[in-house]
């Protein structure tokens, strides 16, 4: 992780993925941290997914693709944006 990396950076750069179409950081409360791309899902053939990172969700809009792809490509994104968050 670069060391000025921002939670929209970290987010950002899920978009390298072509079937990840958009990602949002939200706190346990459901207030957003950081997004990648405004979003509203509305789409048929596309899939949400939800991760939990203890303090934070984050919560992905893609492509009806293989999950493990974007568990995968979503693990390096949680991990960042948790020590951004909590730096210690």
């Amino acid at each position: 992780m670069e060391p000025q990396a921002t939670v929209n950076s970290v987010l950002h750069d899920l978009l390298r993925y072509e079937e990840i179409l958009g990602a949002t950081a939200v706190s346990v409360d459901g207030l957003v941290i950081g997004s990648a791309l405004s979003m509203s899902i509305t789409a048929n053939d596309g899939m949400m997914t939800v991760r939990n990172a203890g303090s934070f969700a984050l919560t992905i809009l893609s492509e009806q693709t293989d999950p493990p792809l974007v568990v995968c490509a979503s693990q390096t994104a949680l991990a960042d944006i948790a020590t951004i968050l909590n730096p210690n």
